[in-house]
């Protein structure tokens, strides 16, 4: 004990710091170089539940946390004996079980005790289980937090005040074909083709409104300047006195296209009700309409009679193309294959358009592949494809140009490539190309080209139409080789 009492003493001074020592709220030990206890403040008394008497002598591993056995030091997990070691203050945390069996997180820090007649350490132990468990949970709820932004669809983005991009995550590289790095501080406006306004209009109604969400179906545009159609939810919360926005982007593309075919299939479904109808109460008259007005014909001879009788037999014909057309394409498709050689069609083909092609002065370029296999198809189906894509590439050029027609083996397929030099087709306008009644022809259906689509698809092919405005267009048509 006189030993002890000298300890408390040199500490003392002059004699002011017991009642601090007695009074801090953290457990305190004074060790010697042997690590026997030789003072314990009351704190530390309290929360073992021994006399003071219990605990000076012993080791200060016997009485926290009660393991036994003396801290391993080559894992420097003793901050005593690392503190004596190099005369610095050192730190460790330690985890064990209490008695109730359940972990707890120490803290304790050692600090060598210089100028006093022997060589001791003060030990201060700290119970940060609290604080531990917090700030596990907190990992764990982050983890959660990062594996739900990486892996999710949808894009999100957090926002500062000003509308920059702070933070992404990785489906923003899969939908916008932006590496992060090059999207972080930027402004989110980049990201949109249409609807900025609108945009920024929703970022100041929902600003310091944390309980508001907005959702705006707005038009994207990624890295290559391709527009797609997205839904954007903002919503705003506040962080360190600063206000951020979050904005999931929701790619609808799929979506709209969906949303098309259902209501496409609903239209056809109804077409294809009154198509047999049409056909039945409307193309009889037609065709007695048809024969009488021609018959006319020959026998007037006043020309203003004459062009009143064509105009008719035109209008006949025309009705008659779009009922045909119409019952061709909701129709199931019959197919009669035979073998085809491909070459041969397309040189019929220009040979049906040969004034047409001679009075617009129209180029023709041919590079067929002799040895081309001969493709097992319906020759009057696949006419009707080459004829309506060849027509639609004349048309396109009625003050001449050039016309290119090649064929080629490609892995196993024949490849067909047709390609103009007239004004191309607009993107917006070539995304619709294949739809039921598109078209931007006056005296259009908007049928032959889907038609053509059918068709190819009936034989297992694939059709792929590029085009530049000004520069012409590159229809690709592949079919399969089928011995």
């Amino acid at each position: 004990m006189k030993k002890s009492n000298t300890i408390l003493e040199s500490i003392e001074g002059k004699g002011f710091l017991e009642a601090i020592f007695n009074s801090i709220e953290d457990g305190i030990l004074i060790l010697d170089k042997d690590l026997n206890i030789l003072e314990i403040n009351k704190f530390l008394i309290e929360q073992l539940g021994m006399e003071r008497d219990e605990v000076i002598g012993q080791k200060c591993y016997e009485v926290i946390p009660k393991m036994g056995k003396s801290c391993d030091f080559t894992q420097s997990i003793c901050p005593v004996k690392e503190a004596q070691a190099t005369g610095r203050s050192a730190s460790h945390l330690h985890v064990y079980l209490d008695k109730e069996k359940r972990t707890r997180y120490v803290l304790t820090k050692a600090i060598p005790l210089k100028g006093l007649p022997i060589e001791a350490t003060a030990e201060i132990i700290k119970d940060v289980t609290e604080l531990a468990v917090c700030e596990t949970a907190l990992e764990e709820s982050e983890k959660k937090f990062r594996s739900i932004f990486e892996t999710a669809t949808d894009t999100i983005l957090i926002l500062n005040k000003k509308g920059n991009i702070v933070l992404a995550n990785k489906a923003l590289e899969r939908t916008f074909g932006y590496n992060i790095g090059e999207i972080i501080g930027k402004e989110v406006s980049l990201l949109l083709s249409e609807g900025k306004e609108k945009f920024y209009q929703a970022l100041q109604r929902i600003r310091g409104n944390e309980g508001l969400q907005l959702a705006l179906e707005l038009k994207a545009m990624d890295k290559h300047a391709e527009a797609f159609p997205i839904r954007l939810a903002i919503s705003s919360f506040r962080l360190r006195d600063d206000i951020y926005f979050t904005a999931i982007i929701t790619d609808l593309t799929e979506a709209k296209a969906y949303e098309f075919r259902v209501i496409q299939a609903e239209r056809l479904a109804a077409i294809g009700e009154a198509a047999a109808f049409l056909t039945h109460e409307v193309k009889n008259p037609l065709v007695i309409i048809g024969g009488f007005a021609r018959q006319l014909l020959w026998q007037e001879s006043n020309e203003q009679q004459r062009e009143k009788l064509k105009i008719i037999i035109e209008e006949v014909g025309r009705l008659e193309k779009l009922l045909k057309d119409v019952g061709d394409f909701v129709r199931p498709m019959a197919l009669e294959k035979g073998f085809v050689n491909v070459n041969e069609l397309l040189d019929t083909i220009l040979t049906l358009f040969k004034e047409e092609i001679e009075r617009q002065g129209i180029i023709i370029s041919k590079k067929f592949d002799d040895q081309l296999p001969l493709l097992k198809l319906d020759p009057h189906r696949i006419k009707q494809v080459f004829f309506n894509i060849i027509k639609n590439s004349i048309e396109a050029m009625p003050n001449g140009g050039e016309l290119g027609l090649r064929t080629s083996t490609l892995a196993g397929n024949v490849q067909i490539v047709i390609k103009d030099t007239g004004g191309g087709i607009e993107p917006s306008i070539l995304k619709q190309i294949f739809y039921p009644f598109f078209t931007t022809k006056k005296e259009g259906t908007g049928l032959g080209l889907a038609i053509c689509h059918k068709i190819i698809q009936q034989h297992a092919g694939s059709i792929r139409i590029e085009s530049e405005v000004g520069k012409g267009t590159v229809c690709y048509i592949i079919f399969p080789i089928i011995d």
